[in-house]
């Protein structure tokens, strides 16, 4: 999901010409060709990082790599699967490896369906990305061919892409499935997975229970071999 504030003042022009149509062109019509004009400037949106490029940024993740991740409520075990999304596992591998996704909170929280932790760039309590660390920044493919056969699907416990509308733009953010959500198989991309040791469940459990009030962080990481 992302913001359309970008876009409000297109809308507005937009609307301000459906009020001073022609008389051959009814407001109705005005309004749903503003609406479109709406939904297709935001599907052109992309991400301000240049793709993956697995020659300059590679070399990919030959096996899995578990991390544990530092939350400012508890620990919590993952693991990247590069058989299931190979870019992508290696992307995220390296962010953790760099720092660039510590002090990065927790955004979203829908029960039963998904916590979401947020955009690198918005880190909790002002702290910024060096600029080494914005330059490892990337926008990757979508990876859904291992959804393919049906026995990897979006389950509980499933590790999640975020992206914009265009299918080619998760960066940075992810989510933790806490549920079955079958909408989402071959339109995002899973790369891992929480270990559901009992730390890890009752850290999540944690995050869930205390949100809003309080939104967890990731603190650190350790990248475990």
């Amino acid at each position: 999901m992302i913001s359309k504030l970008m876009l409000i003042p297109k809308l507005l022009v937009l609307l301000f010409v459906a009020v001073f149509l022609p008389p051959t062109l009814s407001f109705a019509q005005a309004t749903d060709s503003a609406r479109s004009e709406l939904q297709k400037s935001s599907s052109d949106i992309l991400p301000p990082y240049p793709l993956f490029d697995a020659a300059k940024d590679g070399p990919l993740l030959k096996h899995s790599i578990r991390i544990l991740l530092n939350t400012s409520v508890g620990n919590l075990l993952i693991e990247l699967d590069p058989k299931l999304a190979p870019v992508t596992a290696t992307h995220i591998y390296r962010l953790f490896k760099e720092g660039v996704l510590n002090n990065t909170p927790f955004v979203r929280y829908d029960p039963g369906f998904v916590l979401q932790s947020s955009p690198a760039d918005q880190k909790a309590q002002g702290k910024e990305l060096t600029q080494k660390q914005k330059d490892l920044l990337r926008r990757i493919p979508l990876e859904v061919d291992a959804q393919s056969d049906g026995t990897v699907k979006h389950q509980k416990w499933v590790l999640s892409m975020a992206r914009w509308d265009q299918k080619n733009s998760g960066t940075d953010s992810f989510s933790i499935l806490l549920g079955e959500a079958p909408h989402l198989d071959h339109q995002y991309t899973i790369f891992g997975k929480v270990v559901a040791d009992a730390e890890s469940v009752e850290t999540c459990q944690r995050i869930c229970e205390e949100w809003p009030q309080r939104k967890a962080e990731i603190i650190s990481n350790k990248i475990l071999k």
